[in-house]
């Protein structure tokens, strides 16, 4: 079964895996378990976030000069968003990393070598 959904809190409990896309593309991949106790991807962060009675805080939406340029940006998709951002998050849009048992596409994860996608 395939269940798409933007509420990672069901997600948990339904899925063995989770993987949460931002668009389009996987940026985190692993057990469900794992990715909903310790977000690696500023977007499964934020996600989590709007979670009522989560606990966490949201994430902003970029201001409109940022937006725009994120659309042509050759860098991280979500840059633009990303309350984490890193200058090399507008430079390169960074490949999947594995992270234990999850691969995740961010730059404030070490490259080390690159995971392998399935």
């Amino acid at each position: 079964i395939l269940l798409i959904t933007h509420d990672l809190a069901s997600a948990r409990w339904l899925a063995d895996r989770i993987l949460v896309l931002y668009p389009g593309r996987v940026v985190e991949q692993g057990p469900g378990d794992e990715v909903i106790a310790a977000p690696a991807h500023p977007y499964t962060r934020a996600l989590l976030a709007a979670v009522a009675g989560a606990g966490r805080r949201p994430v902003a939406a970029p201001p409109a000069a940022l937006a725009r340029a994120d659309a042509q940006a050759a860098g991280c998709p979500f840059a633009a968003r990303c309350p984490e951002r890193l200058e090399a998050c507008l430079r390169s849009d960074p490949g999947p990393r594995r992270l234990g048992r999850r691969l995740v596409r961010c730059h404030l994860h070490p490259a080390g070598a690159p995971a392998a996608t399935d």
